[in-house]
């Protein structure tokens, strides 16, 4: 079986040298660029199952990476590395389809346990493929429903926090489940809450008292 491979873009020696160093130890072989320029070079030249790159690049920005990613018959994961503390960059690449983001100095378990998700939901299917699996069970062919399935497969790929509205009875729990089915957390469960059945004021203990009650427990002895 070929070993996956990803392209890592970033102008600083050191951190495409961490980088390299970190995903060879993976068995993923990599291809760096330090220029948007030589990142678009090389994904015309090669087939890639993710990809790191860097916000800031001295012709230009990370987001257009994205963006033209996220344009491929088959878009790869997208992980953007920004400065620390930077969210409203983080979330703005999310909004376009990332997959994830990196804050500088990196984290190498996070780094790791990134990539690991990220090449879960590579190999597990084509998009063609998940749409066809989602005919069956979200129903329609008018463009608003292949919009629909189409945001699906592309949100299933991200990291990002998912807010899905609708009225009553429309299938907002459907589509949450869709997602979570397609992303790499697939074989984990999936657990739906009714929060309007529970008070307002008993919202904080019964998602999160249980479990630190536990950690006391635990604790004292």
């Amino acid at each position: 079986m070929k070993n996956p491979s990803a392209l890592i873009v970033d102008d600083e020696p050191d951190i495409r040298e961490l980088l390299d160093i970190t995903l060879n130890r993976m068995n993923i072989q990599t291809y760096s660029a330090d220029t948007l320029a030589t990142a678009k070079a090389l994904l015309l030249e090669h087939v890639f199952d993710i990809c790191l790159t860097d916000m800031r690049l001295p012709d230009g920005n990370g987001l257009e990476l994205v963006d033209l990613i996220q344009a491929l018959p088959n878009p790869i994961p997208v992980a953007v590395i920004t400065a620390h503390g930077n969210m409203d960059t983080a979330i703005m690449a999310m909004k376009k389809g990332a997959f994830d983001f990196i804050s500088k100095p990196v984290d190498l378990a996070a780094l790791r346990q990134l990539i690991n998700n990220a090449l879960k939901s590579t190999h597990r299917f084509e998009p063609q493929t998940k749409d066809r699996r989602m005919r069956h069970l979200l129903l329609g062919e008018s463009a608003v429903m292949c919009e629909i399935r189409s945001k699906i497969v592309k949100l299933a790929r991200t990291q990002a926090p998912v807010y899905i509205s609708g009225e009553s009875g429309s299938g907002k729990e459907l589509v949450a489940r869709l997602i979570h089915q397609q992303s790499p957390r697939h074989d984990q469960p999936f657990i739906a809450i009714n929060c309007g059945a529970i008070p307002h004021e008993l919202m904080e203990s019964e998602f999160f008292w249980s479990q630190k009650r536990q950690f006391y427990r635990c604790r004292q002895r």
